[in-house]
Order: C-alpha cells, then structure tokens, then sequence
C-alpha cells in the first residue's frame, strides 16, 4: 500500500520520506509498543512543517491517513478516514477530542508531558509524551516517536 501526497497548501513541494514510528505503552502492567516503518510526505507552510502518510494495515486503524502539523504551539495530529480525530499536543496542557471510529464515537483527554521536535528537508524527529484517557478511565502513559528521513530518489 503507497502513501499519495496530500493536496495542501504548501511553500515547499511535497518531499517523500522514510518514516520511523515507534508507540509505546509506558505502564508497568501493561507495556506494549508498535513500530513501523512507512513511507510519507513532507511539506513546509509558513514556519509550519508537515509530514503526513497513510496507516498499514498492521496498525488496526483501516484506512486512516495521519498527518502530524509541527508548529510553534505545539504538535496537531490530525486522523481522516476510518478512523477520525484531531489530538493537539501542548507541553504542559491537557485536549479534549473526540475519536471517531466506524463503531461510534469515544471523548477523549490527552495531557501532554513532553513535545519536542526538530525539522527540516534533511529529516528529523518527533518526540511526544502524554497520557491519555478515555472518559473518566484511568488514563494510560504513552510515548511516541516519529524519525523522518528524505527517501532515496
């Protein structure tokens, strides 16, 4: 399954890259993690850097495009297809969001802890931790590492 460029706005044209994903699940009891390595598309906007691709299979997410908006703010992660959501990640700040998922929709908060990112047509990395919760639940401690690079031509 290949990634296709988003039709955005866009001062820099889309770039391929390589992506690196890692997710991890930080709680003692019940630590998991999913990695995967995709192909995506970078693009910068006004200060703003870009990088979107489309989820495998694997992920459980069916046919999701993500796209991850590095800003001065923060980070937005923003979910369209199957699955729908808009997560934005402000150190230090907690986001109500709604998850949209062909079953119905769940409310959810995320507090991030930790938002750190560097970018540029050379690569980069992505570093998020947070926790999340659905309704009142108790909530679970994530990490989320994303590392980009330019795909080969």
């Amino acid at each position: 399954m290949g990634s296709k460029p988003l039709k955005m706005g866009a001062n820099m044209e889309q770039k391929q890259v390589k992506i690196s994903l890692l997710s991890r699940r930080l709680s003692a009891e019940n630590s998991e993690q999913i990695k995967q390595k995709i192909t995506g598309f970078l693009s910068e906007n006004g200060g703003n850097w870009n990088i979107s691709w489309e989820e495998l299979p694997s992920s459980g997410l069916g046919r999701t495009q993500t796209v991850l908006t590095l800003c001065p703010s923060g980070v937005i992660m923003t979910k369209t297809g199957e699955i729908e959501a808009k997560m934005v990640f402000r150190q230090g700040k907690s986001n109500h969001f709604t998850y949209k998922t062909p079953y119905g929709s769940i409310p959810m908060t995320l507090h991030a802890q930790t938002v750190a990112y560097q970018a540029s047509e050379a690569g980069g990395e992505v570093t998020l931790t947070y926790s999340l919760a659905m309704d009142s639940a108790h909530p679970d401690q994530l990490k989320f590492t994303l590392i980009f690079t330019p795909a080969p031509q």
